[in-house]
């Protein structure tokens, strides 16, 4: 049971990385696109464009890996509930 729940707990630091991630992602793509709506006809937009997609895609890969560590966590907390349910009770 201790073991399942420090699993549990590793998730959950992951997660938090994870969601650090998305808001790195985030702010970068949002000074991008402050600095291009600021000077736009003054830059190279195709380098700018490049920038975006990356953000883009890394993006996308951490919503994967954050859907992925939910539902371990889930798959997780039913497996701890389940063994709580199981665990026989010493109140004779």
């Amino acid at each position: 049971m201790e073991d399942m729940q420090q699993r549990y707990k590793l998730l959950v630091e992951e997660e938090n990385k994870v969601l650090l991630t998305l808001e790195s992602c985030d702010n970068a793509a949002e000074a991008l696109f402050r600095c291009i709506y600021r000077r736009g006809t003054e830059l190279d937009l195709s380098f700018f464009t490049d920038l975006i997609n990356v953000i883009g895609q890394k993006q996308q890969q951490t919503y994967v890996q954050l859907l992925l560590l939910r539902l371990n966590k889930s798959e997780l907390a039913h497996a701890i509930d389940g063994y709580k349910l199981m665990k026989p009770s010493c109140d004779l």
